[in-house]
């Protein structure tokens, strides 16, 4: 069961470059995030990265229960 869950994450990951841009408030996570919603958990990932040369570097995976959460939607 764990490794279909890494595998929807993956899955999404692999469409980053083809969603629209969104920047990091506080870029010390990365510049840019995206959101994947789990459709079974009810659980939100926000997943941030850099692009170097047209190379998407995933920095972090941070779920909705992690402090860093809010810093990323500028709550904090």
């Amino acid at each position: 069961m764990a490794e279909n869950y890494v595998y929807k994450i993956y899955d999404f990951i692999t469409t980053i470059p083809n969603l629209s841009l969104r920047k990091c408030k506080i870029p010390i996570y990365g510049a840019y995030f995206a959101r994947y919603d789990s459709p079974k958990s009810n659980m939100q990932y926000f997943i941030t990265y850099n692009i170097i040369d047209d190379v998407y570097f995933i920095e972090h995976i941070i779920s909705s229960k992690m402090p860093a959460y809010t810093a990323i939607l500028g709550l904090k």
